[in-house]
Protein backbone atom coordinates (compact mmCIF):
# COMPACT_ATOMS: atom_id res chain seq x y z
CA UNK A 1 0.00 0.00 0.00
CA UNK A 2 1.52 3.82 -0.86
CA UNK A 3 2.40 5.81 2.02
CA UNK A 4 -0.05 8.55 2.63
CA UNK A 5 0.74 12.43 1.97
CA UNK A 6 -0.52 15.60 2.46
CA UNK A 7 -1.03 17.76 -0.60
CA UNK A 8 -0.44 21.48 -0.51
CA UNK A 9 -2.97 23.78 -1.95
CA UNK A 10 -0.82 26.49 -1.75
CA UNK A 11 2.68 25.15 -3.48
CA UNK A 12 1.15 21.77 -5.46
CA UNK A 13 3.87 20.03 -3.19
CA UNK A 14 3.33 16.51 -1.11
CA UNK A 15 4.02 16.52 2.65
CA UNK A 16 4.57 13.00 4.65
CA UNK A 17 1.03 12.28 6.67
CA UNK A 18 1.93 12.58 10.04
CA UNK A 19 3.02 16.98 8.82
CA UNK A 20 1.80 19.84 10.25
CA UNK A 21 3.05 22.23 7.76
CA UNK A 22 4.47 21.76 4.12
CA UNK A 23 7.45 20.65 3.89
CA UNK A 24 8.21 23.35 0.99
CA UNK A 25 6.15 26.67 1.77
CA UNK A 26 5.66 26.18 5.42
CA UNK A 27 1.95 26.70 4.99
CA UNK A 28 -0.31 24.95 7.65
CA UNK A 29 -3.87 26.22 6.57
CA UNK A 30 -3.27 24.79 2.60
CA UNK A 31 -2.52 21.09 3.68
CA UNK A 32 -5.19 18.21 2.86
CA UNK A 33 -5.02 14.78 2.76
CA UNK A 34 -4.21 13.35 -0.68
CA UNK A 35 -6.22 9.94 -1.90
CA UNK A 36 -5.61 8.49 -5.59
CA UNK A 37 -8.06 5.89 -4.66
CA UNK A 38 -10.50 5.83 -7.36
CA UNK A 39 -8.90 8.39 -9.43
CA UNK A 40 -6.68 8.13 -12.79
CA UNK A 41 -4.92 11.55 -11.95
CA UNK A 42 -4.17 13.97 -9.38
CA UNK A 43 -5.75 16.57 -11.46
CA UNK A 44 -2.68 18.50 -12.66
CA UNK A 45 -3.46 17.99 -16.09
CA UNK A 46 -7.13 19.57 -15.58
CA UNK A 47 -4.85 22.64 -13.29
CA UNK A 48 -2.89 23.42 -16.21
CA UNK A 49 -5.73 24.15 -18.41
CA UNK A 50 -7.95 25.38 -15.39
CA UNK A 51 -6.36 26.08 -12.78
CA UNK A 52 -7.69 26.69 -9.27
CA UNK A 53 -7.69 30.79 -8.38
CA UNK A 54 -7.69 30.77 -4.32
CA UNK A 55 -4.97 33.39 -4.22
CA UNK A 56 -3.08 36.36 -5.77
CA UNK A 57 -0.19 34.13 -6.95
CA UNK A 58 -2.84 31.52 -8.54
CA UNK A 59 -4.18 34.50 -10.19
CA UNK A 60 -1.34 35.71 -11.68
CA UNK A 61 0.16 32.02 -12.53
CA UNK A 62 -3.12 31.98 -14.36
CA UNK A 63 -3.22 35.29 -15.98
CA UNK A 64 0.58 34.55 -17.24
CA UNK A 65 -0.71 31.11 -18.88
CA UNK A 66 -2.64 33.85 -21.38
CA UNK A 67 0.02 36.10 -21.33
CA UNK A 68 2.40 33.19 -22.11
CA UNK A 69 0.33 32.08 -24.95
CA UNK A 70 -0.46 36.31 -26.92
CA UNK A 71 3.53 36.43 -26.37
CA UNK A 72 3.99 32.75 -28.25
CA UNK A 73 1.20 33.61 -30.92
CA UNK A 74 2.63 37.36 -31.39
CA UNK A 75 6.26 36.03 -32.25
CA UNK A 76 4.97 33.28 -34.35
CA UNK A 77 3.01 35.48 -36.63
CA UNK A 78 5.17 38.40 -36.47
CA UNK A 79 8.33 35.85 -36.98
CA UNK A 80 6.68 33.98 -39.98
CA UNK A 81 4.71 37.58 -41.73
CA UNK A 82 8.45 39.14 -41.64
CA UNK A 83 10.00 36.07 -43.32
CA UNK A 84 7.44 36.19 -45.91
CA UNK A 85 7.11 40.08 -46.27
CA UNK A 86 11.01 40.19 -46.69
CA UNK A 87 11.08 37.24 -49.23
CA UNK A 88 13.21 35.18 -46.85
CA UNK A 89 10.35 32.60 -47.44
CA UNK A 90 8.11 32.09 -50.32
CA UNK A 91 4.86 32.93 -49.07
CA UNK A 92 4.87 30.37 -46.52
CA UNK A 93 1.56 29.43 -44.19
CA UNK A 94 0.50 32.58 -46.26
CA UNK A 95 1.15 35.18 -44.15
CA UNK A 96 1.38 38.73 -44.82
CA UNK A 97 1.27 41.79 -43.10
CA UNK A 98 -2.06 41.80 -41.95
CA UNK A 99 -0.56 39.07 -39.66
CA UNK A 100 2.36 41.55 -38.69
CA UNK A 101 -0.06 43.88 -37.33
CA UNK A 102 -1.74 41.13 -35.61
CA UNK A 103 1.16 39.54 -34.42
CA UNK A 104 2.80 42.70 -32.61
CA UNK A 105 -0.96 43.60 -31.09
CA UNK A 106 -0.39 40.37 -29.33
CA UNK A 107 2.58 40.85 -28.64
CA UNK A 108 1.59 44.12 -27.09
CA UNK A 109 -1.48 42.14 -24.93
CA UNK A 110 1.43 40.08 -23.49
CA UNK A 111 2.94 42.46 -22.03
CA UNK A 112 0.08 44.17 -20.76
CA UNK A 113 -1.65 41.30 -19.39
CA UNK A 114 1.68 40.29 -17.41
CA UNK A 115 0.77 43.47 -16.12
CA UNK A 116 -2.21 42.27 -14.83
CA UNK A 117 -4.31 44.58 -17.22
CA UNK A 118 -7.75 42.70 -18.06
CA UNK A 119 -8.54 45.34 -21.14
CA UNK A 120 -5.48 43.74 -22.70
CA UNK A 121 -7.08 40.08 -21.56
CA UNK A 122 -10.08 40.33 -22.98
CA UNK A 123 -8.64 41.93 -26.31
CA UNK A 124 -6.70 39.10 -26.82
CA UNK A 125 -9.38 36.71 -26.05
CA UNK A 126 -11.96 38.49 -28.57
CA UNK A 127 -9.20 38.82 -31.15
CA UNK A 128 -8.28 34.96 -31.06
CA UNK A 129 -11.86 34.35 -30.86
CA UNK A 130 -12.78 36.63 -34.09
CA UNK A 131 -10.27 34.97 -36.25
CA UNK A 132 -11.06 31.64 -35.22
CA UNK A 133 -14.42 32.35 -36.19
CA UNK A 134 -13.57 33.54 -39.67
CA UNK A 135 -11.46 30.42 -40.15
CA UNK A 136 -14.33 28.10 -39.33
CA UNK A 137 -16.84 30.45 -41.93
CA UNK A 138 -13.84 30.26 -44.49
CA UNK A 139 -14.25 26.60 -44.24
CA UNK A 140 -10.60 26.39 -43.06
CA UNK A 141 -11.28 24.27 -39.78
CA UNK A 142 -10.41 20.33 -39.37
CA UNK A 143 -11.31 18.45 -36.60
CA UNK A 144 -8.31 18.45 -34.73
CA UNK A 145 -7.44 22.37 -35.64
CA UNK A 146 -11.09 22.95 -33.63
CA UNK A 147 -9.83 20.98 -30.59
CA UNK A 148 -5.87 22.47 -30.54
CA UNK A 149 -7.97 26.05 -30.79
CA UNK A 150 -10.40 25.19 -27.91
CA UNK A 151 -7.33 23.93 -25.78
CA UNK A 152 -5.37 26.70 -26.21
CA UNK A 153 -8.17 29.25 -26.50
CA UNK A 154 -8.39 27.82 -22.52
CA UNK A 155 -4.91 29.65 -22.01
CA UNK A 156 -6.30 33.20 -23.43
CA UNK A 157 -9.23 32.73 -21.52
CA UNK A 158 -7.08 32.13 -18.03
CA UNK A 159 -6.03 35.12 -18.86
CA UNK A 160 -9.11 36.79 -18.36
CA UNK A 161 -10.20 34.99 -15.22
CA UNK A 162 -6.57 35.87 -13.52
CA UNK A 163 -6.17 39.84 -14.77
CA UNK A 164 -10.19 39.69 -13.23
CA UNK A 165 -9.57 37.08 -10.20
CA UNK A 166 -6.41 39.13 -9.41
CA UNK A 167 -8.39 42.56 -8.93
CA UNK A 168 -10.78 41.19 -7.20
CA UNK A 169 -8.26 39.93 -4.39
CA UNK A 170 -6.00 43.14 -4.63
CA UNK A 171 -9.47 44.93 -4.02
CA UNK A 172 -10.77 42.98 -1.45
CA UNK A 173 -7.15 43.44 0.63
CA UNK A 174 -7.33 47.08 0.22
CA UNK A 175 -10.75 47.69 1.58
CA UNK A 176 -9.71 45.66 4.90
CA UNK A 177 -6.76 47.78 4.95
CA UNK A 178 -8.53 50.51 4.69
CA UNK A 179 -11.37 49.27 7.30
CA UNK A 180 -8.32 48.19 9.71
CA UNK A 181 -6.98 51.92 9.51
CA UNK A 182 -10.39 52.98 10.20
CA UNK A 183 -10.57 51.12 13.35
CA UNK A 184 -7.42 52.77 14.60
CA UNK A 185 -8.46 56.43 13.97
CA UNK A 186 -11.84 55.94 16.31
Amino acid sequence: MAEAKLYCRRCRHFSPANSSACSNCGASDGLEPFRLEGKKSDGRFVRVWWPTLENTDDAKVAAYLGAGYALFIGSVSTILAISNITGITHNWMGFGVLDCFVGVFYLVCAFFIFRMSRLAALLALVLYMGIKALLLNAGAATGGNVVSWILFGLFLVNGVRGTYTYHDFVAGSVETDNESEQGRVE
